[in-house]
C-alpha cells in the first residue's frame, strides 16, 4: 500500500512541478527540484504514509533522499519508470540513518 502512495505523490509532484518551472521559472530546469518535490510531497501527506522513513521527516531529510533516490535511478535502472522506483527505494530506507 505505502509503495502505491509513494509512487502517486511522486506522479503528482511531477505534474504540479511541471508546471512550476513553466509558469514560474520560464521553462529553465528547477536545479532544486529534490527540494520542490519534498515540500510538496510532505505537504500532501508523505509523512502520514506507513513505511514513510524517519530521516525523511523534514522537507532537508526527503529532498536528500529524492536526490539519493534520483542518483540510484540513474545509475541501476534508468529504463524503469522513475516513480516506480524511487517508490521501491524509499520504503527500501537506503542510504537512511
Amino acid at each position: 500500500m505505502g509503495e502505491a502512495e509513494i509512487e502517486r505523490l511522486l506522479r503528482e509532484a511531477s505534474a504540479a512541478h511541471a508546471v512550476y518551472e513553466k509558469e514560474t521559472l520560464g521553462g529553465v530546469r528547477d536545479e532544486r527540484w529534490a527540494e520542490w518535490y519534498a515540500r510538496h510531497m510532505l505537504e500532501h501527506g508523505a509523512n502520514s504514509i506507513e513505511g514513510w522513513p524517519g530521516g525523511a521527516r523534514t522537507r532537508e531529510g526527503a529532498a536528500a533522499l529524492l536526490a539519493r533516490a534520483d542518483e540510484s535511478h540513474r545509475a541501476n535502472a534508468p529504463h524503469e519508470d522513475w516513480p516506480v522506483y524511487y517508490a521501491r527505494y524509499i520504503l527500501g530506507g537506503e542510504g537512511l540513518t
